[in-house]
This record gives C-alpha cells, sequence and structure tokens, in this order.
C-alpha cells in the first residue's frame, strides 16, 4: 500500500496535506525517515511514525449510536 495511501486512511487527513508532512519529514518507517509518498509499506508489518506518533492500520471501523427516543435516523418514517 502506498504510505499517502495507508496515512490518508489511518488519521483522516487530506492525501494533499499528508504530503507535504512526508516531504517535509515528519513520518519514519521502521526508524528511518521516508520523502517519498509512493513508498509502498506493508501495513501488517511496518511500523509507521507521523509526527510523532505510532500509526495503527485498522481495516475496518465500527460506530455505535445511541438513539434516543425521538431520533429518527430513516428519510421518510
Amino acid at each position: 500500500m502506498r504510505l499517502d495511501k495507508y496515512l490518508t486512511d489511518c488519521t483522516g487527513n487530506l492525501r494533499s496535506v499528508i504530503k507535504n508532512d512526508i516531504k517535509k519529514i515528519c513520518v519514519t518507517v521502521n526508524g528511518e525517515s521516508v520523502r517519498d509518498p509512493g513508498f509502498q509499506i506493508k501495513e501488517m508489518s511496518d511500523v509507521v511514525t507521523y509526527r510523532g506518533e505510532t500509526i495503527v492500520y485498522q481495516k475496518n471501523r465500527y460506530y455505535m449510536f445511541y438513539k434516543p427516543m425521538d431520533c429518527v435516523t430513516a428519510k421518510t418514517d
């Protein structure tokens, strides 16, 4: 997977912001600085650090919503 796609999926930032941060050397892969947004990584085995924070890849995210009594979540009743 491309490094910029990986970071976009994990952080929710825009790809243009991620590419600028990669060029400013804010990203390390396995302890080495990377300046190429197209750098190929293995999402399950490589350790990616973005702005000093280790990023953990999650394939799926699940959200729970507490629906109060008067809350309508359908387009039509």
